[in-house]
């Protein structure tokens, strides 16, 4: 975990989860099948990620032989900049943890659910609108989302990202309880799941980046 909001770049951010990733793994319960750091053989697959992996970065097509530097290529193209965090980034201040936890909990749930979470959280505390209107919760990260969380922002300034973060965590955990509800056979990740979703706002809280 990174220990200094100067740190939470895009590329420091992206690496770090590479790290808790971790690297090759195939496990049977998984329906994303064989995994390395933190890259799924079905996201692999899709053809963006495959040839531009494959004509940029010189990737064999074997998920085993994917480097750090090229999980991190694909992570930029399906992740980051399809959740526009490079503009929560440009918030500033601790509001750049929320691009990181964002990020965390995409890359494992997906985006639509990390984004959700973050649209569901702004709806809450938006002070019965008079902050600003209630947003869609599609699971896009629109412009609507970006401006939402700016004003909230603007008006709760730093006593209000630590709750945003939070709120953030414990929709994914509830998201990881709707999972293993639906199939059973995810039970076998469920502890690791949620403790990675406490974990992270756990380990802000402890290094006082707020």
């Amino acid at each position: 975990m990174l220990n200094s909001l100067s740190l939470y770049t895009r590329d420091n951010i992206i690496y770090d989860k590479i790290g808790v990733e971790a690297g090759y793994v195939n496990n049977p319960a998984d329906p994303g099948g064989e995994t390395k750091w933190g890259m799924t053989a079905r996201t692999l697959a899709t053809p963006t990620i495959s040839t531009a992996l494959k004509t940029r970065m010189g990737w064999s097509g074997r998920v085993a032989d994917l480097t750090k530097e090229q999980a991190a290529y694909a992570y930029v193209i399906e992740f980051w900049q399809p959740m526009q965090l490079d503009k929560v980034l440009a918030l500033g201040g601790i509001a750049v943890l929320i691009a990181d936890i964002l990020f965390s909990i995409g890359i494992n749930q997906g985006m639509p659910a990390a984004i959700s979470s973050l649209q569901k959280t702004l709806n809450a505390m938006n002070n019965q609108q008079t902050y600003y209107a209630d947003i869609a919760t599609d699971g896009v990260m629109g412009p609507g989302t970006i401006n939402a969380l700016q004003k909230l922002i603007a008006r709760r300034a730093n006593d209000g990202v630590p709750d945003i973060l939070f709120m953030i965590a414990c929709f994914a955990a509830e998201h990881y309880y709707d999972i293993v509800v639906a199939r059973p056979s995810q039970e076998v990740f469920f502890i690791g799941w949620v403790n990675r979703a406490r974990n992270q706002y756990d380990t802000y809280a402890r290094l006082r980046l707020w």
